[in-house]
């Protein structure tokens, strides 16, 4: 057999002749159980003359329902092996031995007497490896056995390296069909009945047909029935059709016990009642045999039982059990019981046995349809559950958004009344709120109407119970077995079961969502749960909208209480420097009149028991009025005392007339605000504001007037400040000058007598010459270095003077280049000392060069003054950069100071060191703080004795 073209190719062409258009019978086969195939291949064997056709009606049906693959039918030919008589597609030789001479005859013989189908799902040896693709990679071997002749059929998957149940199950049918196909056509040749009465049981010559004919009709009915008992009994049917003379019988094991299910022929009456009550598991061996060994069991002759079973076999010739496996497990046994004795050929026995693998297919279908019809059911159940909850998550992505914008508590309500009534279906659902002191349905579903639409917008007393115990657990409630009389509410009789979910407003009661159902007296967990999340939905819906309102209303507040900051901003810097306090509260009376409609404001201030006006802007619009306020206001006039006595605001929307206030004197006042002024704590007059129209002094408003006269509060607060500093500042000014004064004063008025002193001195050592003795040397030397002393203090007093009246001249100055030229000067007088200078990373600063190199210069010659007992000096300058400014250090080796008295070192005359042991004027120091605190820096000192000292100042970087 020639092969042409690629291997897919040749399977394609192969397969094409057999795949034309199909039949209506390939198309039901292919979506068929696999019984059906096989109702329909016994169906259409029965037109088969020819073992050909029988083959290619199979081969057909398998290439239709297992695509890609390669069907072969071959027949063993003793020691030779097998020889292929059809194949699905043209095989090479090498093929054909590789498919089924590959696996040793002996194999696949055994296969075949041991009458079990067999897979190889896990890739066949006996696969060609010049298969199309070279894909091969499952089989499966079907043995035929008809007479003495053995035969195979087999399929190769190419594709697919396992088989699925469905697919086995089509191979099998198929492979049953077409043996019972080939034992019809071969019957003549093959067919042996000994011993066996032929008036009774059909012989195996007459079985062939009949039971082609009653299959063909038992598998048509098969398909019709769904109720596992009645495709029992449809197989028993056929089973004493073609076993006359008996009955047939069908058990199920129910707790250890033989139940009969189903019952066709009439055993003996005397066994009926036995048959009936059922029989225990161990009484039965026929039953028990076929169901712990799945396969079934015959006998010619009843065997040797116990009572009572004895008894129920005695009349029985022949007997066989037929276990029903479905999925390869029991659920029942079929007992075929004949009157007569009967040698059960192997025809007869393939013909119970593929009775009950047909009857076993069949109610294994049923289940599976039985199944599908459930999950069919549910799957309805489901879509119209997601459908619901579909519509619900749209109602709560509604609700959601509405929630989020602002919305009306009529709107939310209704729309958590639409989600129950979508969620839940047959509910009826109200929102109450309180009115009138009434609980009064706001939203009701459209289910509620008359009587009881009526009486719930009419309204239930707050008492009510229904009503009133909600607010008592401040939580939803559940009422099961809902009774309308004890419950309160009228119309309600016809309902089972009620919810309601309180909502509070300022932990107060505020509404009420209600749900109720006619349809049953207890709510179910899920009826619970979704109450429970509408509510609690609702619930936060409503706290968001009033969140939202109080939001605007604090908006406008806030709005309002910016103009007034705003204004009273631009008051501050218009009257930064004004001190006047009733200039101050003019100004406030403007801003408020700004803020507000046609009116007037006047400031009062107590005097004698008598409110006298001090400020006031606006006309009062009345002569008489005026001149009554001018004239100064009794103390409980007009409600000024109340408020004063009281210590708050006090506000009138609008302005009876009274004795003190006559209609024709203040009539066209409508509505007043009295507001106390406070300065430091301290009530100090009342701010009132009137208006010619009515008003309802809102909250906003409120906020305005008490905003406006707090922040006027504090700007006479401050202004008083101001007013006290600059008294203050006037006196210090005024003490420095005459400090400076003074120190000028005394400076050069002690210039004179030192001169004197010295001068003096030195004509009297003049004229002793040389009669001068060594006491009067040293009087003379103390008076001259006293002299001298003083002309240092009186110069560092005139120093320390013009440091703090001379002006500064900022500009940017190099402390490294500064620094050097203080070390030069410095060296000049250190002759025969040894100096170690270490000088860093000196910025450049703004300030005044010249005081900054006299605060170098005392900070250096200290540090040499005090380290000149030390071996060698040893001076540090560096700087280190802050945040806001620049700390320059200078650090030496000497004697050190004690650091108890380092507060002493900045002060003007302080030395922490005698005279005798380091001279000085005690100035320097001072000089340097009073420069450095002019430059705006800080000064400060770190010492320990004997371990030198470091000084530092700071200086603030610009801007």
């Amino acid at each position: 057999m020639p092969a042409d073209g690629t291997p897919k190719q040749q399977r394609d062409n192969q397969a094409a002749p057999r795949r034309t258009k199909p039949t209506e019978r390939t198309r039901l086969l292919q979506q068929a159980r696999p019984h059906d195939a096989f109702a329909t291949l016994l169906g259409t064997h029965a037109q088969s003359t020819t073992l050909e056709q029988a083959v290619l009606l199979a081969f057909a049906l398998l290439q239709d329902g297992l695509p890609d693959t390669t069907a072969v039918y071959a027949e063993a030919q003793g020691a030779a092996g097998w020889y292929v008589h059809h194949a699905s597609r043209t095989l090479t030789a090498e093929h054909e031995h590789q498919l089924l001479l590959g696996r040793p005859p002996s194999t696949l013989r055994e296969v075949t007497l041991a009458r079990e189908a067999y897979f190889f799902p896990e890739g066949d040896r006996t696969a060609p490896t010049t298969a199309p693709d070279n894909a091969a990679l499952s089989s499966g071997h079907y043995p035929l056995s008809f007479g003495s002749q053995l035969a195979l059929l087999s399929v190769v998957q190419w594709n697919r390296n396992t088989w699925d149940p469905a697919d086995q199950g089509l191979f099998l049918a198929v492979g049953r069909a077409l043996n019972w196909a080939l034992a019809r056509l071969r019957a003549p040749e093959h067919v042996r009945t000994p011993d066996r009465p032929t008036d009774t049981v059909h012989s195996d010559a007459q079985l062939a047909p009949d039971v082609l004919r009653e299959f063909s009709g038992l598998l048509r009915d098969l398909s019709l029935h769904a109720a596992p008992h009645a495709l029992v009994q449809r197989a028993q049917q056929v089973a004493l059709s073609l076993f006359p003379r008996g009955y047939a019988l069908y058990y199920e094991l129910h707790a250890g016990q033989w139940r009969c299910q189903v019952q066709l022929g009439a055993p003996p009456p005397e066994l009926q009642a036995l048959i009936d009550a059922g029989l225990a598991y161990n009484d039965a061996p026929m039953l028990v045999c076929a169901w712990t060994r799945r396969e079934a069991c015959y006998t010619t002759q009843h065997p040797e039982v116990a009572p009572p079973m004895s008894a129920l076999v005695g009349s029985v010739g022949s007997m066989a059990s037929l276990p029903v496996l479905i999925e390869g497990q029991p659920v029942g046994v079929l007992l075929v019981a004949l009157f007569q004795r009967n040698v059960w050929s192997a025809a007869q026995r393939t013909v119970l046995e593929a009775l009950v693998r047909t009857l076993g297919l069949a109610m294994e279908r049923a289940a599976q349809l039985e199944h599908l019809e459930t999950q069919r059911f549910a799957l309805q159940r489901r879509n119209q559950e997601l459908e619901e909850e579909r519509a619900a998550l749209n109602a709560f992505a509604r609700f959601t958004e509405a929630s989020t914008q602002p919305a009306d508590v009529t709107t939310l309500a209704r729309l958590a009344v639409e989600i129950l009534r979508i969620s839940l279906r047959d509910v009826s659902v109200g929102y109450y709120t309180l009115s009138d002191g009434r609980w009064k349905a706001l939203v009701l579903s459209e289910d509620i109407d008359g009587a009881a639409a009526s009486r719930a917008r009419e309204g239930f007393l707050p008492d009510t119970p229904s009503f009133a115990s909600p607010f008592l657990v401040r939580g939803p409630s559940f009422v099961d077995g809902w009774n309308a009389d004890r419950e309160g509410v009228e119309h309600t009789e016809d309902y089972g079961a009620g919810a309601q979910y309180p909502y509070l407003d300022g932990g107060e009661p505020g509404g009420l969502l209600t749900m109720g159902t006619r349809h049953a007296h207890a709510w179910t967990e899920r009826e619970r749960l979704v109450f429970r999340a509408v509510g609690r939905s609702l619930e936060l819906a409503l706290e968001r909208a009033a969140t939202t309102v109080a939001l605007q209303r604090q908006a406008v507040e806030l709005e309002a209480r910016a103009q007034i900051l705003e204004a009273f901003a631009a008051l501050s810097r218009d009257l930064a420097f004004e001190t006047d306090r009733y200039a101050l509260i003019r100004s406030a009376q403007e801003i408020v009149c700004r803020l507000l409609p046609s009116g007037y404001a006047v400031y009062y201030e107590l005097h004698e028991d008598l409110w006298y006006p001090k400020a006031q802007t606006g006309n009062l619009r009345s002569g008489p009025l005026q001149a009554m306020v001018n004239a100064g206001l009794p103390r409980e006039a007009l409600g000024l005392g109340t408020s004063w006595a009281a210590r708050r605001p006090w506000y009138q929307d609008s302005f009876p007339e009274t004795a003190e206030a006559p209609r024709d004197l203040m009539g066209h006042v409508q509505a007043r605000a009295i507001l106390p002024l406070e300065i430091g704590g301290n009530m100090v007059g009342l701010f009132c504001v009137g208006l010619f129209q009515e008003r309802h002094w809102t909250p906003t408003d409120r906020t305005v007037l008490e905003t406006a006269v707090r922040n006027l509060g504090l700007a006479l607060e401050r202004a008083e400040a101001v007013r006290e500093l600059q008294t203050q500042q006037a006196q210090l000014q005024a003490a420095n000058e005459e400090l400076e004064a003074f120190a000028y004063s005394v400076s050069h008025d002690l210039r004179t007598p030192v001169r004197h002193i010295t001068g003096f001195s030195s004509l009297l050592r003049q004229a002793l010459g040389a009669g001068l003795d060594r006491k009067t040397e040293k009087y003379l030397s103390v008076v001259e270095g006293a002299a001298g002393r003083m002309n240092s203090l009186i110069d560092a007093m005139l120093e320390l003077s013009r440091t703090s009246r001379l002006p500064l001249r900022l500009e940017t100055v190099n402390l490294a280049e500064l620094m050097e030229h203080v070390r030069q000067e410095c060296e000049a007088d250190l002759a025969g000392r040894q100096v170690n200078w270490k000088v860093s990373g000196l910025p450049e600063v703004q300030g005044d060069r010249q005081t900054l190199h006299q605060v170098l210069v005392n900070l250096i010659s200290n540090a040499l003054k005090y380290s000149r007992t030390r071996e060698v000096s040893r001076i540090d300058v560096w700087a280190e950069e802050h945040e806001h400014g620049w700390a320059i250090f200078v650090r030496d080796n000497g004697v050190g100071f004690d650091p108890a008295h380092g507060s002493k070192l900045f002060g003007v005359f302080q030395r922490l060191h005698r005279q005798e042991e380091f001279e000085g004027t005690g100035v320097g120091l001072a000089n340097v703080r009073r420069i450095v605190h002019r430059h705006g820096g800080q000064v400060w000192a770190e010492g320990r004795p004997e371990e030198g000292a470091t000084f530092g100042f700071s200086l603030p970087k610009p801007g």
